[in-house]
């Protein structure tokens, strides 16, 4: 594995851990030329979605979660897919 795998990879692993949950899905995903992890991750209570994404030295993390039960992934997709980086000027 690169670099950038491996901290994607320590992140998913630390969301898990930090919310006492199970990685349910995985897969890789980009955002552009910079690397991501896509992830869904179940708690006790919750259903989360997250997106990762390295690019260069700045980490993103988005997250869309729902109540067991009470899940609206079209609207989380909305959410996730919005995401864009822009140039800075």
């Amino acid at each position: 594995r690169n670099p950038a795998e491996l901290i994607l990879e320590n992140v998913k692993k630390g969301v898990a851990k930090g919310m006492k949950g199970k990685v349910t899905a995985e897969n890789k995903t980009s955002l552009g030329k910079w690397p991501g992890l896509a992830f869904s991750l179940e708690t006790d209570d919750l259903t989360c979605k997250f997106r990762i994404f390295l690019a260069g030295p700045r980490l993103y993390q988005l997250c869309g979660g729902y109540a067991k039960g009470k899940e609206n992934w079209d609207e989380t997709k909305k959410f996730l897919d919005s995401f864009a980086l822009i140039q800075e000027k």
